[in-house]
């Protein structure tokens, strides 16, 4: 709204000469737009009535205003000076009417597929307006639409916003009329999820009536399946197939050709509903098989030329054949144009399968003739060794039922007459069968032509035979290297001068290849075969090999008549060739090599030497240090087979390799491998985010461990560590390790690894660290309350990467609206203050950064304190300070049950009293207008602390408490020393409890526990406090008092010892006692372990041990005590027996008298025998020992071994013992 600032000065009151009046304000203002005014003056003013033409008023200098109703109004202003006079002063105010924003929507909830939300204007520019200036509307996910004077009915459409959760968008738009005055619609919209469906169509092999076609959904399903409802199949032939819980696929069967629109309709719960549609085409077979052929009489074995004018796609022929009763007899081709050729000449028929799919159709049969005759025929005695034996051709040939044929016979005898007929032995003949006898040995090639005489039809036959003598055969070998071993260039041919229809006519050739290794070993032979000799059987290497030659037969044919023959092993002939020492072979060279390495670490140094003793017959020296390398060739001098050697720098797994050849040509190759060092590589990310966790994966292994398990084995003395380059050298242990840079730019990744040998390597790797700075651009215009807002991003990478790009924007506003995903949106906040916008950027590489960006949008600020305490005891009087900026109006409600009001036109500090308790949130509304240069528009705001959106987390809350009552009691009789429990019976508000007794302070937070030392009444206090539950209670107290009274006992008693049986006198020595009871700890004596004597007796006996003794004690008000006592029982029962003792003959004091030693007994008795029995000894003193004397008198008793008895018994047991046993008497 466009504004001037008029002043204006009346003069009314002729009396004040020399003072002014004059009011400031805007001459225009927007209906409930708060306006303010301001009475300038000259001179001193004492009052101020202000009259603001609408039956209101103010006494304030510099009043604010908000009208409610149009038109133009009289604002009038009365000031009052000091000395009695006074001045008015009036100016019109033109008040506006707003526009009324209303605009419609199809729906609130839109699928996010079909998304189309098309907004209604229906707004109203309002009474006192005649046009519409700018319509913005704000679409909820940062974008917008903005329109200089639109026109109401327009339609407006959207369909770009994003699916998120919650799915909640908030559509703003704002109106401005000519006037400059604005109003807002706000309408909440979801987007729903949706669903894209797919599918796939299979095209089965069609039936001649049908094509089967398979629908396959190909979308995910996995996210919608819970909100599924229904779906359902249009095949687009009129049928349809539907379900709400399976068949995402499916199939249909089509029986008419032709080209159908398939559509899957799929329904979700929350109403959304989306189409796939996908043509296809159904083929279903249609066709006719026909046959063409060219000429359907032809000679055998001519080709009948058949083809078919049916060209199918997809299509297969057959070609099948038959006899004239349709018996089948086999197919003879698959092609469109196909040569059949019959099995023999006769009639047949022919028909065509033509298949499509599962479809399958026949031709009609046609008629074939194959004329003429099959020429065919057998030889009897076919193989002989010598001429002797006449041969018989037998006719069997295949003629047409038609055919008159003709036959002619050519014998390939040179040494027959050239003349016709088989009596004569001619070379030719014309009879069906014939016959002849050659004269001489050869190979022969017999000739059968048939010929129809009727068409003309020719067929001719030629069959092998022989007449070979073995004694004329000869054979040959050729050999290129005279060496055994499995070498394809050892190879050895052989060769031989027999005729070739030999083995063919029932002939036999066998070879012996080695006579040294199996003289009857022998294999069938063929000329031209090759033998590889792998190893041979002599020493030397000279090789015998033998052949086994057959001809003839046994069986004798006397005619042509087949069984007319009779067997003559004379007719066979044999024979046996051995070629001594043909040829020799030597062995391939010695491939002995010694191969040392001179560290098990790199850099490796492998040296290889010949150790065989072949160095004088080598010719050649090949070798390579890995077989991706050419062989490296050296001519050998005579003896000298150089040691090699070779540096490995590198971690590899390969084989080394050296050829020997000899003179003879014979060579062999050794390979071996190799292995040095082991795997030591690692993977990670070469492009890293600063802040991003990065895992770099390992992949050290040795070249024989395919698993790679021993560096991931703590166990093991494989050990990593890892250098990340930011100082901290390696201090990074272990396999896999992640890792957080800190530092942008280029840093090299260092893994150290030690193997098993205490090798070391370490492997590097370039990463580049940096990333994505999220920004905003800075906005040069002020951000004004109620002002539709667009922010920039302005975000930067650290360094030029230019492969990388932001693929992700999420701002929040920081006022708890929806997100928005867009590069720069727009943004309407519904209330001013401070904001903190959040940015987060996400890039293609991963990289990420969120940038917080406060922001200020300037409007009325109301804010107040309260000065007071929050939390008092009913009644309690609050007292509250406003401390607002940018408000020129006030209302402040306290929150009570009376819903209180009161209304302020400035900053006050005052006072209000809550008379019940309860909870109070207390708030202060303001309001002021703002003028925006940019837009020339003017906005009144209203602003309300704390903020009712629910957005902050500040508020004013009162809290008027009721005092909680405070109570305790306590159990009868209270006894000295014994504990007196004070239970709390409060309200359980109060949790720490001060108690005063004996005028000691004692603080608990349950029931006080108190212990009197002396007997007599006590006061006890009882002054429970608690601390707030929260931020916004306080303390109340209250206070109680009673008296306890305190009697007294005192146990106590002494003890003596008597008795050799531990027995305990005990004597009472309590005070106040009537009742007694005694625990002796001496589980033993069950019963006896209790007493309620004043002065007990009790034996302990020779329970040794440490018992503690209790004696408990009670008066007659129930009161008691306890006094316990350690005492120490002490049996002690031993004896020792030894079996030698060495006394001395002049008694030097060592060792001079046997002892038995022995404690706490009632009964000793000693006796000591010889070995004859006789008693040399006794004593029932264990103080007096044997001397080895008699009875410790007279001459000295021989050395040797004495036999004692003793029989003892045990103070406090009643059972007498017995010991036996020897001793040796040794004397010094």
């Amino acid at each position: 709204m466009k504004i001037s600032i008029v002043t204006i000065l009346i003069f009314l009151n002729v009396l004040c000469i020399g003072q002014t009046v004059t009011i400031t304000s805007s001459s225009e203002v927007c209906l409930n737009e708060l306006i303010g005014f301001k009475a300038v003056v000259s001179g001193t003013a004492t009052s101020f009535s202000w009259d603001f033409g609408d039956n209101t008023s103010a006494s304030q200098q510099n009043p604010a205003h908000t009208y409610n109703t149009v038109g133009v109004m009289n604002v009038k202003v009365t000031v009052n000076f000091s000395g009695g006079g006074s001045q008015t002063v009036t100016k019109s105010i033109t008040v506006h009417d707003v526009p009324v924003a209303d605009f419609s929507l199809d729906n609130s909830s839109f699928c996010f597929n079909s998304q189309k939300v098309c907004l209604k204007d229906e707004s109203n520019m309002g009474t006192t307006t005649s046009g519409y200036s700018n319509r913005l509307i704000l679409w909820g996910d940062g974008s917008q639409v903005s329109n200089s004077s639109p026109s109401v009915g327009d339609n407006i459409c959207y369909n770009s916003y994003p699916l998120i959760s919650p799915p909640k968008y908030k559509i703003i738009v704002e109106v401005v009329n000519d006037k400059g005055c604005e109003n807002k619609w706000e309408e909440e919209i979801s987007i729903l999820k949706d669903y894209k469906p797919s599918f796939r169509t299979y095209i089965d092999q069609p039936t001649c009536d049908s094509q089967n076609i398979r629908f396959l959904n190909d979308s995910s399903l996995s996210n919608i399946i819970a909100d599924l409802d229904s779906f359902e199949w249009d095949f687009g032939d009129g049928a349809t197939y539907s379900s709400s819980s399976s068949g995402w696929s499916t199939n249909h069967s089509y029986t008419i050709s032709g080209v159908y629109v398939v559509t899957l309709t799929v329904t979700l719960k929350n109403g959304c509903q989306a189409t796939f549609t996908r043509s296809h085409v159904v083929r279903i077979p249609d066709f006719e098989a026909k046959i063409g052929i060219q000429d359907s009489v032809r000679c055998y074995p001519l080709q009948f030329i058949v083809s078919t004018p049916l060209v199918l796609g997809g299509a297969a022929y057959t070609w099948e054949l038959y006899n004239t009763d349709t018996t089948f007899i086999q197919i003879s081709g698959y092609n469109l144009v196909q040569g059949i050729i019959p099995p023999c000449p006769g009639d047949f028929l022919l028909r065509l399968k033509v298949r499509i799919g599962l479809c399958s159709k026949y031709s009609r049969y046609v008629h074939l003739k194959s004329q003429g005759v099959k020429a065919d025929f057998r030889i009897l005695n076919k193989n002989q060794c010598m001429p002797l034996d006449t041969m018989y051709f037998l006719n069997m040939s295949k003629v047409h039922p038609d055919a008159i044929v003709q036959y002619s016979w050519n014998f390939d005898d040179v040494n027959a007459s050239n003349c016709i007929g088989w009596p004569l032995n001619c070379n030719n003949d014309t009879g069906f069968h014939s016959q002849h006898f050659y004269t001489d040995t050869g190979c022969f090639s017999p000739i059968l032509v048939a010929t129809d005489i009727t068409t003309g039809c020719t067929t001719e036959r030629e069959r092998p035979s022989v007449i070979d003598n073995p004694d004329y055969a000869e054979f040959e070998r050729v050999l290129d290297r005279p060496c055994y071993g499995q070498k394809n260039e050892y190879a050895i041919s052989f060769s031989d001068n027999l005729c070739e229809n030999i083995i063919p006519t029932g002939g036999e050739v066998h070879i012996c290849y080695d006579s040294a290794v199996s003289p009857l070993k022998f294999y069938p032979f063929a000329a031209g075969g090759k033998r590889i000799y792998k190893s041979v059987g002599s020493s030397d290497g000279w090789v015998t090999v033998g052949f086994i030659i057959k001809s003839g037969s046994q069986k004798i044919y006397r005619s042509a008549d087949t069984s007319d023959f009779y067997y003559d092993l004379s007719h066979v002939c044999r024979d046996t060739i051995w070629y001594h020492k043909w040829f020799r072979l030597y062995p391939e060279p010695e491939m002995k090599f010694l191969d040392v390495n001179d560290t098990n670490c790199l850099p490796i140094l492998k040296t290889i030497s010949y150790t065989g003793s072949e160095e004088d017959k080598i010719k050649y020296f090949k070798y390579t240090w890995d077989l991706n390398d050419p062989y490296v060739i050296d001519t050998i001098p005579p003896d000298t087979i150089p040691t090699i050697s070779h540096l490995y720098t590198s971690s590899q797994k390969g084989r080394y390799s050296i050829i020997l050849e000899d003179t003879f040509g014979c060579y062999d190759i050794l390979s071996r491998p190799y292995i040095n060092g082991y795997l030591n590589e690692f993977m990670g990310d070469t492009i890293i985010c600063i802040g991003q966790e990065v895992l770099f994966v390992d992949s050290l292994r040795y070249y024989s461990d395919l698993v790679g398990a021993y560096w991931r084995d703590p166990s093991r003395p494989e050990k990593i560590s890892w250098d990340f380059d930011e100082g901290d050298d390696f201090t990074t242990y272990g396999p896999e390790p992640t890792y957080i840079f800190a530092n942008k730019g280029w840093h090299t990744i260092k893994m150290a690894s030690i193997d098993k040998n205490g090798c070391t390597d370490t492997a590097y790797m370039d990463v580049l660290v940096g990333g994505i700075n999220a920004a905003m651009k800075n906005n040069s215009e002020d951000y004004l309350c109620d002002q539709i807002l667009q922010f920039f991003d302005s975000s930067f990478f650290d360094f030029p990467i230019t492969t990388d790009i932001i693929k992700r924007y999420t701002w929040d506003f920081g006022d708890n609206s929806t997100k928005s995903y867009l590069k720069n949106p727009f943004h309407y906040y519904s209330s001013n203050g401070n904001f903190v916008i959040t940015l987060a950027i996400e890039t293609e590489a991963g990289c990420k950064d969120t940038a917080e960006i406060p922001v200020y949008l300037k409007g009325p600020e109301p804010y107040f304190d309260i000065v007071s305490d929050t939390v008092g005891c009913v009644p309690y009087t609050v007292t509250f300070k406003s401390e607002s900026k940018f408000t020129s109006a006030f209302v402040w409600n306290m929150g009570d049950n009376a819903n209180t009001t009161i209304f302020a036109e400035s900053d006050t500090t005052f006072s209000f009293t809550y008379s019940e308790p309860g909870i109070y949130y207390v708030s202060l509304e303001g309001s002021d207008s703002f003028y925006n240069e940019v837009t020339n528009n003017k906005y009144t705001c209203y602003a309300t602390f704390p903020d009712t959106s629910g957005f902050t987390t500040v508020v004013r809350r009162i809290v008027v408490l009721q005092i909680p009552e405070v109570r305790f009691d306590f159990d009868e009789p209270a006894c000295v020393g014994q504990p007196v429990v004070f239970r709390n019976i409060s309200d359980t508000i109060y949790k720490n409890l001060h108690w005063r007794v004996e005028d000691v302070d004692s603080t608990t937070t349950s029931d006080l526990i108190y212990v009197f030392k002396e007997a007599g009444t006590y006061d006890v206090l009882f002054t429970p406090t608690y601390l707030p539950e929260g931020d916004y209670q306080r303390e109340c107290f209250d206070t109680f008092f009673n008296t306890v009274t305190v009697t007294d006992v005192h146990a106590g008693f002494s003890y003596v010892k008597q008795g050799l049986c531990s027995e305990f006198v005990f004597t009472d020595s309590s005070k106040n006692a009537v009742r007694y009871s005694w625990d002796f700890d001496h589980l033993k004596s069950k019963d006896d372990n209790y007493s309620d004597l004043p002065n007990p007796v009790h034996v302990y006996g020779k329970d040794s041990g440490s018992y503690k003794v209790c004696q408990t004690v009670y008066n007659s008000e129930g009161c008691q005590d306890s006094a316990c006592e350690k005492i120490t029982v002490e049996y002690i029962k031993d004896i020792e027996k030894y079996n030698v003792f060495t006394p001395s003959d002049v008694g030097d004091g060592q060792n001079d008298a046997f002892f038995i030693d022995i404690t706490n007994h009632k009964l000793f008795e000693l006796k000591i025998y010889n070995r004859w029995g006789e008693r040399v000894f006794y004593t029932n003193d264990p103080l007096i020992g044997w001397m080895g004397r008699h009875n410790n008198e007279g001459n000295l008793l021989p050395e040797g071994t004495y036999f004692y008895v003793l029989n003892y018994m045990f103070n406090c047991e009643s059972v007498e013992r017995e010991a036996e046993g020897t001793i040796d008497l040794i004397w010094e």
